[in-house]
């Protein structure tokens, strides 16, 4: 079959690009971009090391209070982003109702941060459709989080931890 004035043409399976240029998955081009931005940009590396201590503080802190949230040892009070982590480990291991129960939005979040790693790999992330995407699910959050606050705090999820810094501090105080 030829190519004619009318016929679509005849798909490349040769593993080229239109331009000339070797395909790359998606995974090869993440890699590629990863390794440039560790050899050339220096705030990539900051960026990497501020990930790398929030990490480990997440560990101490969990060992020595038994959770991970700043707001809720300092206060003791739930924040907005309560259960997120929990709601994204029960997503990610298909176990969607206990992620609803433990914050459902976490649904707006994952594909959030796909969108956002997708745009990075792609060189976009300073993309006015993931900014709107990042503004209206923080919104969405808040809003949420005033709702159970005032619906469902102090009961599970949205409890109150006695052992946080400000009551520690004000029995030593007072």
């Amino acid at each position: 079959m030829q190519k004619g004035k009318g016929m679509p043409p005849i798909p490349d399976r040769s593993g080229m690009a239109p331009h000339g240029q070797p395909r790359q998955n998606f995974f090869v081009m993440a890699c590629a971009k990863l390794k440039s931005d560790w050899t050339d940009n220096p705030a990539f590396r900051r960026g990497l090391l501020i990930c790398v201590v929030l990490a480990v503080f997440m560990l101490i802190s969990s060992f020595i209070f038994g959770r991970v949230c700043v707001f809720q040892i300092m206060w003791g009070y739930p924040c907005p982003g309560c259960g997120l982590l929990h709601a994204g480990f029960y997503a990610l291991t298909f176990q969607f109702e206990k992620a609803i129960e433990s914050n459902p939005c976490i649904f707006l979040w994952i594909p959030l941060i796909l969108c956002a790693m997708y745009c990075y790999v792609t060189g976009k992330l300073r993309s006015k459709w993931l900014m709107t995407f990042l503004i209206v699910t923080a919104v969405i959050t808040i809003v949420f989080y005033i709702y159970r606050m005032l619906t469902v705090f102090p009961n599970f999820p949205m409890v109150y931890y006695s052992g946080n810094l400000a009551a520690r501090m004000r029995t030593l105080v007072f």
